[in-house]
């Protein structure tokens, strides 16, 4: 059953069961605070629905774009993967390339991911029923980075992944007013607690929107 949001200028977005099931493999992936990274995301989506319409049609091609590790271009042998060997190579970094090389070939079980932990699940609900916890302008998440402290919004903890995005640029995406299916959507819950792995991000931007809200949106970790 299909559900919609709104984007920040009122542009009503669908999403269906595929989303939210992608939606919940990169937010396992990606790691605490779930349900930050699962609203973040779909923010990003949605401010980019108003600034580069028909870049991602679905929340699915957003996730898959931005998520490094449900993102087939950095399994092993993708662009993405290869431009990090070789730039690790370069560096002589033997040590990063064996950990590129390893997180590379987990990144296809995150991909296929259908069980996933409590936070997990009950971060993507959030994210897609509400109520909203991110700051505005939320559109990127990673490890904490000196270099772009001007950007944080809300800066995670220990082993947590930190919010960035600009407060006075981009907007919050709301909940379109129907109702949600009576019987949602409810994978199976993990057994394993184990922490996740938290993935890096990227995002490729075809063009630029407005240079600042550009500058965040272009934000790649590698």
């Amino acid at each position: 059953m299909r559900h919609a949001i709104y984007s920040p200028l009122g542009k009503q977005l669908a999403i269906d069961d595929a989303d939210r099931l992608w939606l919940a493999r990169a937010v396992e992936a990606e790691g605490a605070p779930e349900t930050l990274v699962a609203q973040t995301l779909v923010n990003r989506w949605a401010n980019l629905a108003d600034t580069l319409p028909g870049l991602y049609p679905t929340l699915t091609e957003l996730v898959r774009a931005y998520a490094q590790p449900v993102n087939p271009r950095w399994f092993r042998g993708g662009d993405l993967h290869l431009e990090r060997i070789a730039t690790l190579q370069a560096e002589r970094d033997a040590k990063g390339v064996l950990t590129e090389l390893k997180l590379a070939d987990m990144r296809p079980a995150h991909a296929a991911r259908t069980v996933f932990t409590s936070p997990t699940l009950e971060g993507v609900a959030q994210a897609l029923q509400g109520p909203l916890v991110i700051p505005r302008g939320a559109v990127h998440f990673g490890p904490y980075r000196p270099d772009m402290a001007s950007e944080v919004l809300l800066r995670g903890g220990p082993g947590e992944n930190t919010i960035y995005g600009q407060q006075t640029l981009g907007g919050l995406y709301r909940f379109a007013p129907i109702p949600f299916t009576a019987t949602p959507w409810t994978p199976a819950l993990a057994l394993d607690t184990a922490p996740p792995i938290a993935g890096l991000v990227i995002a490729a931007m075809g063009v630029a929107a407005a240079w600042n809200l550009a500058r965040v949106y272009k934000r790649g970790r590698r």
